[in-house]
């Protein structure tokens, strides 16, 4: 009996492990990308043009009247590359403003300079957010951009990357927010950026948030105007993580099933050793209902103590995860999320199934008599 606990105990751990571990990693690396990429539009929406490197002057004067909008920022997107661990490089954007816009913005997002000062106009200068200069092993007086920069050099990127070098100025805080400003005076005058796409960041006014972003969906969004907003960006990347699960949840269905037969055949082992037991307690008035509820009980305490022991080797895996992996790039795991933990259900659900099932159909053969007159 000990030895069969032990073995089931080490079986169901590794399982229970190799399900939560899996999950929690793949919805924390989804929640991660989705900080790096949605912070820009925490506090405002952006407007661009699809085909053409500025905006239908129609298009614009109908935003920049409307009665949700409280400033209409003209911007210039760059994509500067950070990690998100284990494998993942994503684009942050980067916003060519005016001096003016710039003071606007760093205020809209809450943040201050922590150390240097902000970018001068008609200046190859950048500020960066404490979590983008974190990531990157930046500081004021480094350099991003091509060729300074390696990484920066990435072929994806070209369109919306950095082609000259760039010193950082200043660093801003606090903490969380994946953004960072140049001049878009500076920009504008360059050759090698003159070509891009300008963009609007577009400032809501209090408490109008959802009024605008739907206005902005409905009436300005267009094969030739593409219109991005918080809620419109977050519902296509939680529908992307719901794909991941999805697929990790067919995987563990066929783990589960693996682990029913297996613990099935224990389990007729188990019966069989304590053939006898089970029939002198059916003999003395014990129902059958009664044995298959404390071998079922039996069941759900080595299901339990297997859950346990590897929930706690997956959450000490992800604190380590965390302080050495994630931290250091300025990244946070997200703990809260229940998602991973109901995929472990059910594992020790079809085991306690199988195991109840598997006696219950074993005692429907039992003769009580005929062990009584062998003993």
């Amino acid at each position: 009996m000990g030895s069969r606990c032990a073995l089931s105990r080490q079986i169901l751990a590794l399982m229970n492990l190799g399900v939560v571990f899996p999950s929690f990693l793949a919805s924390s690396v989804d929640d991660v990308q989705g900080s790096v990429l949605l912070s820009y539009l925490r506090h405002a929406s952006v407007v661009s043009p699809v085909a053409y490197y500025t905006l239908d002057p129609g298009v614009t004067a109908r935003i920049r009247t409307h009665p949700a909008v409280a400033r209409v920022i003209p911007a210039m997107p760059l994509t500067l590359v950070v990690s998100t661990p284990p494998l993942a490089k994503v684009g942050m954007t980067v916003y060519g403003v005016s001096e003016d816009d710039l003071l606007v913005l760093v205020d809209l997002y809450g943040m201050s300079l922590k150390e240097g000062r902000l970018p001068r106009a008609r200046s190859s200068e950048v500020v960066l957010s404490e979590s983008v200069a974190l990531n990157r092993g930046l500081h004021v007086g480094d350099t991003v951009g091509r060729p300074a920069q390696e990484q920066d050099d990435t072929p994806a990127l070209m369109r919306g990357g950095i082609p000259t070098e760039a010193e950082i100025v200043g660093i801003l805080a606090p903490g969380g927010q994946w953004m960072g400003f140049a001049s878009l005076e500076y920009l504008e005058s360059h050759e090698l950026y003159s070509p891009r796409r300008a963009c609007l960041i577009v400032v809501p006014v209090e408490g109008r948030r959802a009024e605008l972003d739907a206005w902005l969906e409905e009436n300005v969004a267009s094969t030739e105007t593409d219109v991005r907003t918080y809620d419109a960006r977050l519902r296509e990347m939680r529908q992307s993580t719901r794909g991941t699960l999805l697929m990790l949840a067919a995987i563990e269905s066929i783990i589960a099933l693996v682990a029913a037969i297996a613990l099935a055949v224990l389990n007729y082992i188990f019966f069989t050793q304590r053939h006898e037991e089970f029939g002198i307690l059916h003999a003395m008035g014990r129902s059958r209902s009664w044995i298959v509820r404390r071998v079922a009980g039996e069941s759900v305490g080595v299901v339990a103590l297997a859950w346990l022991i590897g929930a706690v080797v997956c959450v000490v895996g992800l604190l380590l995860a965390q302080a050495s992996v994630y931290a250091p790039k300025g990244l946070s795991l997200d703990f809260s999320n229940p998602a991973p933990w109901l995929f472990t259900l059910p594992i020790p659900l079809a085991v306690v199934a199988a195991s109840a099932g598997t006696i219950a159909w074993t005692l429907s053969k039992l003769d009580p008599v005929s062990i009584i007159e062998r003993r």
